[in-house]
């Protein structure tokens, strides 16, 4: 897992939550079995209610 770390990620708006942005650094598409991002919320917004 290590070795496919995504040290240069960058926030990405996310595809559906306003207000709120994702950094992936690792994730299925880079062959990891779990997906770590970090998020960030602009104030006065939140994350909806979802499913995973």
């Amino acid at each position: 897992m290590s070795n496919n770390l995504k040290v240069d990620a960058e926030f990405v708006k996310h595809p559906t939550q306003e207000g709120v942005f994702i950094k992936h650094f690792y994730g299925k598409e880079d062959g990891a079995c779990i997906n770590n991002l970090e998020v960030n919320i602009v104030p006065c917004f939140q994350i909806a209610p979802h499913i995973h």
